[in-house]
């Protein structure tokens, strides 16, 4: 990781090899070879124009049809119809039998499992 950041200071007699050990004091870093210098300073200004905020109810409504319902919709399927995802349309009404199985917000069945653990023999 450090190869292009490690630089290796010339000997006496030449530059040190790159797999070669060499002692502390012989190796420096350096910004030129992680391109530190290169990178450009830049002051940013925001002009005065751009800084004001500005309340407009004009797009409100474009943004009201892309924001979650607050509520869940009524679904508009015929009683017992099987819609592709395989939801099934509730058949029945409160009252009209002698048990009513609830369906909750999203009209689904509400199914609870509870996990009994076996007692270890």
């Amino acid at each position: 990781m450090l190869k292009g950041v490690v630089r290796v200071a010339p000997l006496a007699r030449g530059v040190l090899a790159y797999n070669q050990p060499c002692a502390a004091k012989y190796l420096s870093t350096s910004n030129v070879l992680s391109g530190l210098d290169q990178l450009p300073s830049i002051q940013l200004t925001i002009p005065e124009s751009r800084g004001k905020v500005e309340m407009s109810t004009a797009e409100w409504k474009y943004v009201e049809r892309l924001l979650p319902s607050k509520t869940i919709p009524p679904h508009f399927a015929q009683p017992g119809e099987i819609l592709p995802s395989g939801w099934v349309a509730p058949s029945a009404k409160v009252g009209d039998h002698q048990y009513f199985a609830r369906r909750n917000n999203s009209h689904q069945l509400q199914v609870y499992v509870k996990h009994i653990r076996k007692e270890q023999r």
